[in-house]
């Protein structure tokens, strides 16, 4: 009976005219999550990647989508629409979605910060030339070619970055293993990248004479 009723909201969610797919900002979140809800998998970290998995998403951000949303559906229920009845389920399950985000903070901050990583370590993951990649093309690094110390300031970067990921190693709970897991093999991935500047003929001048 109760799985019964969730496939008929999310169904009904579904359903849903292209009115409200482009009035909602949170629409595609909302689906992934209805999607999770119907599989029984919210838990899984294979669904909260597909709902937290956007390369623009934050936390502070998403929370503030779900929020404008309910405004608006809140909005439209005190009119008179012929559409009311779906607004009024829109906003059972955005409430529950903010429920979720919320009781989820830690593990959807690690997901978006390891989207962000995969976006912003792109040509320095994995490569083999890393150091004279760089030294060819620091841009591609995050670092400006204007910039006069760029191996100092690619390995401060790096440091901070590691910093949030040794933050996440000690607030993700334990339940969430493979989470944890992702966690630590980007904390080894950046460790590498940190190691191979470290250890280069400029780096070393440009932190031992200035």
């Amino acid at each position: 009976m109760k799985k019964f009723f969730v496939l008929s909201i999310l169904l009904s969610f579904l359903q849903l005219s292209s009115f409200f797919q482009e009035t909602y900002k949170t629409g595609h979140f909302l689906q992934a999550f209805m999607q999770a809800k119907e599989d029984d998998s919210l838990e899984s970290y294979t669904s909260m990647t597909a709902i937290f998995g956007d390369v623009l998403c934050t936390y502070k951000k998403l929370k503030r989508l779900i929020r404008d949303d309910m405004a608006k559906c809140r909005k439209a229920l005190r009119r008179s629409l012929e559409d009311k009845d779906q607004h009024r389920l829109m906003l059972v399950q955005l409430q529950d979605f903010y429920r979720y985000v919320t009781e989820h903070k830690e593990c959807c901050k690690a997901i978006c910060f390891h989207n962000k990583l995969s976006q912003k370590y792109i040509f320095a993951f994995h490569n083999s030339n890393l150091v004279k990649d760089f030294e060819q093309s620091p841009e591609l690094f995050g670092i400006k070619k204007s910039c006069k110390y760029k191996h100092r300031a690619f390995f401060k970067k790096i440091a901070a970055d590691l910093k949030t990921i040794d933050a996440f190693e000690d607030s993700i709970h334990g339940d969430y293993g493979v989470l944890k897991a992702h966690n630590y093999v980007y904390k080894i991935e950046l460790i590498k990248i940190r190691n191979y500047i470290y250890h280069t003929m400029q780096y070393q001048f440009e932190t031992r004479y200035f």
